[in-house]
């Protein structure tokens, strides 16, 4: 009777569904899978953080003359800048990067890219000669890795840059500024990621726009004038902010609002001067950081972790944007007042436009003992006046002071009695507070209710469709 076999689209399909190690198994038991298993392995990437994972790396792709190497999708180089590869071992894939095809490389990763460089020169000119890579990362951008930008083969298409301050004020912008150095991948970069990143350039220094630029992401920078970044990237279609505004004092706002609301001035007016990004599908970010961006354009969904600032500033931002999605985790205390909270921000002009709203609600320490049946009912009543199509509710009660000192040092469960969030969450049927949703808000038509963190009860979730009731 004669063996059965199995062709080699099948046997290739085997490896893609296959884990490293059994690919590595599976390669010493045949010959067949010791040709094609490499090209699933090296299509996922390598990552390389001492001499010795490099050296194994080369002599992995160097087998069969050398041919494994035009399977490679992504090389990560996870060195930190205190910790750098010897000479040896550079010096070899260096040589393997200058000799051999690297046809597949899309993804290219640096940790600590100015150091690399610094101590390893001939690794830059190397990496300029790769023609493929589309995906660039590093956390440390400066002269050198601008260099590397400035003159490699490859255009790009998306970058992920942290920023390295640059003290020396007798340099040229254009030495160090990433987006200087990206000017030969201005057709084809579409997407942005900076971090550590000086926006506050003279106008005379800014870049030449990037049209084909529609998702921008901007963290941990010193306040940004969105002015450069305005002109820069005139077609973004996704925002997305965190620690953007770190020299202002959030915290003192409602008492000392002058310092955000001169920010906030600046880049409206900025906003309003260049006319760019005129319809947004999706802005994210903390509260702070959105209400200082200025930002005034329609936006589909609008998406604010808010553990700070305030529900006037809440309003302000959906005044501005007129949200038809709006996504909230909110922390601050009154989230469900009926006169300054969420009910009252949702009643305002800019909300009108809101058709799903997914609330996630870190019930403060503070109101421990707020009626939240109370509340619910504000926010039913506010989202009375909506187009509303679907709404998601998740209660969280980590945060509430009997959970935080329920489990004592020695492992033991305190008793503490449960304070009134935590009893009205306790019983409370899910469904029943659904079909509540349902029959008061006549637009809906899905409810999804969640319950977390709660010490008394199990987490839970329902989800309901008024067409399924």
């Amino acid at each position: 009777m004669p063996q059965p076999t199995l062709n080699a689209d099948v046997l290739s399909l085997i490896t893609s569904f296959a884990t490293g190690r059994t690919i590595s198994s599976m390669m010493q038991a045949n010959r067949f899978f010791y040709h094609e298993g490499p090209k699933t392995l090296l299509r996922k990437g390598a990552a390389l953080n001492s001499d010795e994972e490099i050296l194994k790396f080369l002599r992995f792709v160097m087998a069969e003359e050398g041919t494994r190497t035009r399977h490679l999708g992504a090389l990560s180089l996870e060195f930190e800048k205190w910790h750098m590869p010897s000479e040896n071992a550079i010096s070899i894939l260096t040589d393997v990067l200058r000799s051999c095809s690297f046809d597949s490389l899309r993804i290219l990763h640096i940790d600590a890219a100015e150091a690399m460089f610094s101590h390893h020169p001939c690794l830059l000119d190397a990496l300029k000669t790769l023609p493929s890579v589309a995906d660039f990362c590093t956390h440390s951008c400066g002269m050198r890795t601008c260099e590397l930008l400035r003159d490699m083969q490859a255009r790009m298409t998306s970058v992920k840059l942290g920023c390295d301050e640059v003290e020396d004020a007798n340099v040229p912008v254009q030495s160090y500024h990433p987006l200087h150095a990206l000017q030969d991948s201005r057709d084809t970069l579409k997407e942005v990621e900076l971090s550590f990143f000086n926006a506050s350039i003279s106008p005379t220094h800014y870049p030449p726009p990037y049209p084909a630029v529609q998702v921008l992401t901007v963290n941990w920078a010193e306040y940004v004038d969105y002015a450069s970044l305005l002109h820069t990237f005139p077609n973004i279609k996704s925002l997305t902010l965190d620690n953007t505004c770190n020299e202002l004092d959030v915290d003192d706002f409602p008492e000392n609002p002058t310092a955000l609301n001169a920010h906030r001035s600046a880049n409206r007016n900025s906003f309003l001067r260049y006319g760019t990004w005129k319809t947004m599908d999706e802005v994210d970010g903390s509260l702070p950081d959105v209400y200082v961006s200025g930002v005034v354009t329609r936006v589909r969904r609008l998406g604010l972790f808010m553990s700070e600032g305030t529900f006037e500033m809440l309003s302000a931002v959906i005044n501005d944007t007129h949200p038809s999605d709006l996504a909230l985790y909110v922390k601050p205390a009154g989230v469900l007042n009926h006169e300054f909270g969420l009910p009252a921000v949702l009643r305002r002009e800019g909300a009108e436009n809101i058709k799903t709203l997914k609330l996630s609600i870190e019930h403060n320490p503070d109101e421990k003992d707020v009626d939240l049946d109370a509340g619910l009912s504000a926010l039913i009543s506010a989202l009375r006046g909506l187009p509303l199509r679907e709404i998601e509710i998740i209660f969280c009660c980590y945060e509430l002071p009997e959970h935080m000192t329920s489990v004592q040092w020695n492992g033991e469960v305190c008793n503490s009695p449960p304070c009134a969030v935590e009893e009205f969450l306790e019983t409370v049927q899910l469904e029943a507070l659904g079909r509540r949703f349902f029959a008061e808000v006549g637009s809906l038509q899905g409810v999804t209710l969640a319950l977390r963190g709660h010490r008394r009860r199990h987490n839970d979730i329902v989800k309901m469709r008024r067409d399924l009731l």
